[in-house]
């Protein structure tokens, strides 16, 4: 528990260090542990594959796609409610080969990437240039 608010992950139950948020990148998760921080990546930059994970999707299905996978980095806050989204994108996604690499990244990630793992990590990132990204905490 922090500041009275149970906390369900373990990124966030170690939030006090503060994290380094970056693209991910091979130097990424033992330049935060040499630094003493948690490791939070880009969703701007991961979320710029939706785009081409959903090419050949048909017209609703593929804005579906998008919104979907938007809310599962950006909106979704429960942990649980993350679990259902991503058994639904499988279900609903999962025929669609690049969609589904997708999704299986996006699950890889998620406790590094979605907002239902990481709204309780303190950063103090910038997101208007890159360079800034691995910089602060």
């Amino acid at each position: 528990m922090i500041d009275g608010v149970e906390i369900e992950n373990t990124v966030a139950l170690n939030s006090c260090k503060g994290c380094m948020g970056t693209d991910r990148g091979s130097w990424a998760s033992g330049s935060a542990t040499a630094l003493g921080k948690d490791l939070m990546y880009c969703a701007r930059h991961e979320s710029e594959g939706i785009l081409s994970a959903g090419a050949g999707l048909n017209g609703d299905l593929m804005a579906s796609f998008m919104r979907d996978m938007n809310a599962m980095i950006y909106s979704i806050d429960s942990i649980e409610k993350l679990a259902e989204k991503f058994a639904s994108a499988y279900s609903s996604y999962g025929h669609h080969t690049p969609a589904k690499t997708f999704i299986d990244t996006l699950f890889s990630l998620k406790d590094k990437l979605c907002r239902a793992h990481t709204q309780y990590t303190f950063s103090l990132l910038h997101s208007t240039t890159q360079l800034s990204e691995g910089t602060n905490a």
